[in-house]
């Protein structure tokens, strides 16, 4: 009686290595059918999803560009009159239009001071 255990077994290792061939077959099998052409209209949807988001994306680019180009060209103007004052033995004088569209990037020792106003008494 004891001859069917090795029997057994092996009958069990041969049945899950079946068993596992049969899975491993049907999802190979799924992938080469999930792996399909696109058609027509696929293309031409993704296309278009793909332009509008550029789209999007260029005018956002262009927004940040122009506001980049205000400041841009504001630092521009401080380092210039930075320069022509260099050897000033006074803080700088910079224009307060410029300035305030840097907003904080300067200095405070840059920035025109705010003298309270004299009162009467």
């Amino acid at each position: 009686m004891d001859s069917w255990i090795p029997w057994a077994s092996g009958a069990a290792v041969v049945i899950s290595a079946i068993i596992a061939g049969v899975f491993a077959w049907i999802n190979r099998r799924g992938g080469e059918r999930a792996r399909r052409e696109p058609t027509w209209g696929e293309l031409v949807e993704e296309n278009r999803k793909q332009r509008a988001e550029f789209e999007a994306f260029r005018e956002n680019t262009e927004e940040r560009f122009s506001a980049l180009d205000v400041k841009f060209g504001a630092f521009v103007r401080v380092l210039t009159s930075l320069a022509e004052q260099w050897p000033a033995d006074h803080s700088p004088e910079l224009d307060p239009t410029d300035i305030e569209q840097l907003g904080t990037t300067l200095p405070v020792k840059f920035r025109p001071r705010r003298r309270p106003k004299p009162t009467t008494t």
